[in-house]
């Protein structure tokens, strides 16, 4: 996370990005510090010895240090001292495909230095939380859910709940077709491998980089004479389609979506026997969903998003500078001017079926979509009538019925959250200070445990109840019946799965 800092402030540049972190974690797996600064200075020096580079290009050496940590955001702020006060700015970005998700700038007028410590973590706990997903989290702390190095170990066994994989891994991914993905060894020593649901290594470590399973393929990446190669290997952990892409993505609907080229390359499309079904032409693009898949016609300043087909054909023309995938036969997109954005939705005719009056909006998701107006949250359904309206100071998208959700922005002690339900009544009161969505019928929760404790992670279903007793540093959304989890043991972070 490159953070900026006025010359005269960089006594204070540590406390910044404590507070900058501590906000981002409301919505995402933060990375930054030193190992981030470890692993940029490795890639820095491999892309400059490379025989045919004299520099490190910028996009591509980002493109390499976010994906080192399986994410796809980078987060960058600035903090610059002008005219007795300070004008603060966060922006974060999709590094593949340049896509703005959030951008916010205040000024800071008459504020000490102190002060700027805290406008920074309010800065970044006002991000709009549905334009994100688990894949995407922006690689910037070592420091996890503001936990200490030296917090106690997670217990073993739990309240109605077991520990079904000891935390021992050095990173983990969710489990996606019966494997997840995990990291063994540090810095020059990591590798990757794959374990079943018994914590059994079934694809032994050999990947720099490997991803979770998508229609029976995973994306993995190896290194081929000092240069990142990406291919796909099949459920035995054999390569089906062999390393040579700069980039790719997991497998969407029978196609997925490479690289080839040099610095930023071309995204094209193949199948699952390797082969060229939409050329490489594209500087960005989206996965196919609902039979479309967005592209970027023109570069990331000026271009514009429109769809195409499975045979490449234009089907909407381009002509918007923000798009989100088809779901249920409507897509989410956007029109700026100048600073100012509106939002609506299009089918797959290109006709916009919900008018553009919206600041943002998310991709629909178990028939309901969130939106904002004036900074409030609410839902609509698909003939764009607001079925829950938009009193929220913060809110996340239709997951298991019931949706997480805050009266109050999720600001400085403010903002609890509980779970509401389609009529936007609170089934669940807010209490949490974080939580991820329900899975069925279960959802883990953040919740103070003590002064000396901290805030620790639990498991609770539809009645509020405790299933499992909150004790883990750091939790996510149950998938396929199990979830991630991380404990501190011996000053180190360590990651495992927890069952119902």
């Amino acid at each position: 996370m490159p953070l900026k800092v006025d010359e005269t402030e960089k006594s204070l540049s540590g406390a910044m990005e404590t507070a900058l972190v501590e906000g981002l974690q409301k919505y995402y797996l933060v990375y930054s510090g030193e190992v981030v600064a470890k692993k940029a200075h490795e890639i820095f020096i491999k892309e400059t010895r490379a025989p045919e580079k004299n520099e490190c290009d910028e996009i591509k050496c980002m493109q390499k240090i976010v994906g080192a940590f399986q994410a796809e955001l980078l987060a960058t702020a600035n903090i610059a001292k002008k005219d007795g006060g300070y004008f603060l700015s966060l922006t974060i970005q999709n590094i593949f495909d340049n896509q703005v998700i959030y951008s916010k700038s205040i000024p800071c007028d008459a504020c000490t230095s102190f002060q700027v410590v805290e406008k920074m973590k309010e800065i970044s706990g006002r991000i709009f939380p549905s334009t994100t997903s688990s894949s995407e989290k922006p690689a910037t702390t070592k420091t996890i859910n503001g936990a200490s190095n030296n917090a106690p170990q997670a217990e073993t066994t739990s309240r109605n709940g077991k520990i079904a994989i000891n935390p021992q891994f050095d990173m983990v991914q969710d489990f996606s077709e019966g494997l997840a993905a995990v990291k063994i060894g540090e810095e020059k020593t990591v590798k990757w491998g794959y374990i079943d649901k018994q914590g059994t290594m079934v694809i032994n470590p050999q990947f720099g980089i490997a991803g979770s399973y998508s229609e029976g393929l995973a994306l993995v990446e190896i290194e081929i004479n000092n240069q990142s190669k990406w291919g796909y290997i099949d459920q035995k952990g054999n390569f089906v389609i062999r390393p040579q892409f700069i980039w790719g993505r997991p497998f969407s609907e029978g196609l997925a979506l490479v690289a080839i080229g040099v610095d930023k390359g071309k995204w094209g499309f193949i199948d699952k026997e390797g082969k060229f079904v939409i050329t490489p032409q594209y500087n960005q693009a989206k996965n196919f969903s609902d039979g479309l898949a967005g592209v970027l016609i023109g570069d990331s300043e000026k271009g514009k998003w429109g769809f195409i087909n499975k045979q490449g054909n234009v089907v909407i023309s381009p002509q918007y500078d923000r798009v989100y995938d088809f779901k249920a036969g409507l897509a989410a997109i956007c029109i700026r001017d100048n600073t100012k954005q509106k939002c609506g939705y299009i089918d797959k005719q290109g006709s916009i079926v919900i008018k553009l009056q919206f600041d943002d909006v998310s991709s629909f998701s178990e028939g309901l979509a969130l939106v904002e107006i004036s900074g409030k949250y609410g839902f609509i359904d698909v003939n764009g009538k607001m079925v829950i309206n938009p009193v929220f100071g913060y809110a996340a998208s239709f997951s298991d019925g019931v949706a997480v959700a805050s009266i109050h922005e999720r600001l400085q002690g403010l903002g609890e959250v509980g779970f509401i339900d389609r009529k936007g009544d609170f089934i669940i009161s807010p209490m949490y200070i974080d939580a991820n969505d329900f899975s069925d019928g279960v959802a883990t929760v953040l919740l103070f445990k003590s002064r000396k404790l901290g805030a620790k992670w639990g498991v609770i279903d539809k009645n509020g109840k405790v299933l499992v007793t909150p004790q883990f540093n750091v939790a996510e959304k149950f998938s396929e019946g199990l979830a991630l989890v991380a404990s501190h043991k011996n000053n180190k972070t360590v990651w495992g799965f927890i069952s119902k």
